[in-house]
């Protein structure tokens, strides 16, 4: 849009004025403290005073609604807008802020940062802001809370940037204007700079140039001006034209078409056309209206922003028809969901890309690639709309366990731009299936020998994980969470202690616990839950039964020795005929430490020795455990002691 190629001796930044048409003042409302930023959306401006978000509804420009606000605890200073988010610089924290209801906006969390931040820009789900002597960038999760991404240290206060494809333009206040790479945004990376003579407060990019708002230095009157960089290679950045403000101030600035509207202090409003960037030209201004901090353009209509007031103007000087230049800004794009690396409970869980750019998308230059499948926009699968892509399978296209991988090979705009930093590669994991419950203790129908045993359960999940918060297990009658200390959970096993409790059932009791509530993780779509209680019982018996309580048919005689043993005991048996023989030995939580030997033994005398040593998967430690020994439906218990 902008025009390069005139005489060489209008490269001396020739400046021409001519008789402005006007800028009429069509609405207003007064009574900021010291408003700072305002954004223009659909209709609505969001204005920054003081320590307060103000949202006013201008679809009437003669009569600005006043429509909802927020009152944060700190100086607000930048914002940016991405669909129902608001991300809000304030303090030494940067917000975020739901305005689904701009009518009742509400912060949702904030991230604590060293030092005031004066910029914010979003792409995606990525959050670059100009924290004074910090580049940094965050994320917004999907979670929906600011989390660390990267970030550089930059020679001078950071207060302006901008976002196009994979390079942040920075104004750097007394250094001037630099970029960096952000094509990993863990590790921003400088490209190149070129100083400016001012401070270097505001930063704006429109197709191939970026327009700095290069301030006056305090105490040098008269050196605020607007500067004009070509940006067509990062790397080496050059400046093609500028404009010099006398008595103004040049804080901000708001590029259309191949316009440029100045907020310039006490000098008001200015219009530039910068068609020419090396021969500018001053087409209208707009003075007295007090300290103009920032300004924004839509259909004919100029919205400005003094410290005490903000006023809807009318003007037909910006003509956004203009303009012949080829464009050569290519697209910039980023997964939206699912993220690379998550889970998903959806059978049709979509893939979307944001796809972005400054003029047109050519929908036939599309192409993405699914699990080795190609799609284009001819497929009813996938659509674009609004610079979102969707690919929407049908419904049960996924299958449990199915990793997908996906991948925006192919992107273009109308002028054969390909989009930056292709391909927009990742993958997820398909979980529709509900945790997986197993290993019972005590086991299902054991007998326990004391009345508050350790209720243990494993509960995992293959795929995205249990999530901790949704375990719930009932006993007597009362649900346990995990916010209970009685009820934990690690490495996968669910521990209730009923002693911490205050559980001591009685004897000869039959103990019931049920499992009520257990889902897994996923990142999009809804947790997959246990459809039914998990439940068990077992008996409380603090009595052992021994050989003299009752004899189990066949038996003689049963001995342990020694006992108290170390490492070895032995079982003397005496049958008076065959019978199938089940020994076994568990803790005193009624945990299945080994099962012995399960076999059929003939009549007469029987010596088995036992290594207790030898046991798999369990840490065998001094202390009371139980030998059981079973024949038939009658089951005997010894206590023995091991002593190591």
């Amino acid at each position: 849009m902008l025009k390069k190629g005139l005489p060489l001796i209008l490269l001396l930044a020739m400046i021409v004025t001519i008789s402005a048409d006007p800028i009429d003042i069509v609405g207003s409302r007064s009574g900021f403290f010291n408003a700072q930023r305002l954004y223009y959306l659909d209709n609505l401006v969001f204005i920054l005073d003081y320590f307060n978000l103000y949202v006013f509804d201008v679809s009437d420009p003669s009569s600005p609604d006043s429509i909802g606000a927020f009152h944060f605890d700190n100086y607000t200073l930048g914002i940016d807008i991405s669909g129902d988010w608001a991300y809000i610089t304030y303090g030494q924290k940067i917000g975020l802020v739901d305005i689904s209801d701009p009518g009742a906006p509400n912060l949702v969390d904030n991230y604590n940062v060293t030092n005031y931040s004066y910029d914010v820009k979003v792409m995606g789900r990525a959050i670059f802001v100009a924290n004074m002597a910090r580049f940094l960038i965050l994320q917004h999760t999907l979670t929906d809370t600011i989390g660390f991404l990267g970030q550089v240290s930059v020679a001078r206060d950071n207060k302006a940037l901008d976002i196009v494809g994979g390079v942040a333009y920075l104004g750097l206040d007394q250094l001037g204007f630099y970029a960096y790479s952000i094509t990993d945004p863990t590790s921003p990376r400088l490209l190149s700079g070129r100083d400016t003579p001012g401070w270097a407060v505001g930063v704006e990019v429109l197709d191939n140039y970026a327009f700095v708002a290069d301030a006056s230095i305090v105490g040098v009157p008269g050196e605020a001006s607007l500067r004009i960089m070509d940006i067509r290679n990062a790397s080496a950045i050059t400046e093609v034209g500028h404009y010099i403000s006398y008595g103004g101030s040049v804080l901000n600035c708001f590029p259309v078409s191949h316009y440029v509207i100045i907020a310039d202090g006490t000098a008001g409003v200015k219009i530039l056309d910068v068609e020419y960037p090396s021969a500018l030209e001053l087409i209208g201004e707009l003075s007295d209206i007090g300290f103009v901090n920032d300004v924004a353009y839509e259909d004919e209509y100029l919205f400005v922003l003094s410290r005490n007031t903000f006023y809807v103007c009318h003007t037909d000087l910006i003509d956004t028809t203009g303009g012949t230049e080829i464009d050569t800004i290519p697209p910039t794009g980023a997964v939206l969901e699912p993220l690379p690396g998550s889970y998903s409970s959806c059978s049709d869980q979509p893939v979307k890309f944001i796809l972005r750019d400054n003029d047109e998308i050519d929908p036939t230059s599309i192409r993405l690639m699914v699990n080795s499948s190609i799609y284009s926009l001819t497929d009813s699968r996938l659509s674009y709309s609004e610079d979102t892509l969707v690919f929407q399978p049908f419904s049960g296209w996924w299958i449990d366990g199915e990793e997908i991988n996906y991948s925006l090979t192919d992107a273009a705009d109308m002028e054969g731009n390909c989009a930056d930093g292709l391909p927009y590669s990742g993958s997820f994991t398909v979980d529709i299936s509900f945790p997986i419950i197993e290993n019972p203790v005590p086991a299902p129908g054991i007998t326990v020998s004391t009345n508050t045993p350790l209720i243990h359960l494993d509960i995992s999940d293959d795929y995205s994980g249990v999530d901790p918060a949704s375990l719930a297990l009932q006993v007597l009658g009362t649900v346990y969470y995990l916010t209970d200390p009685a009820l934990s959970y690690s490495g996968n096993t669910l521990t209730f202690d009923p002693a911490v409790a205050g559980i001591a059932w009685e004897d000869t009791t039959t103990a019931e616990v049920c499992l009520v509530q257990a889902a897994d993780h996923p990142d999009y779509c809804e947790p997959n839950s246990i459809g039914e209680y998990y439940c068990w019982e077992f008996s409380i018996a603090s009595e052992i039964i021994n050989e003299t309580d009752g004899k189990i048919p066949s038996f003689n005689l049963f001995k342990t020795y020694p006992n108290p043993f170390n490492s070895q005991i032995n079982f003397e048996f005496e049958l008076t005929q065959p019978a199938l023989i089940n020994i076994q030995i568990y803790d005193i939580n009624g945990l299945l430490i080994d099962n012995i030997c399960d076999r059929v033994f003939s009549a007469g005398n029987h010596l088995l020795p036992y290594l207790i040593s030898k046991t798999d998967n369990h840490n065998v430690n001094s202390g009371i455990y139980f030998i059981s020994i079973q024949a038939g439906q009658k089951r005997i218990f010894k206590k023995v002691i091991l002593m190591k």
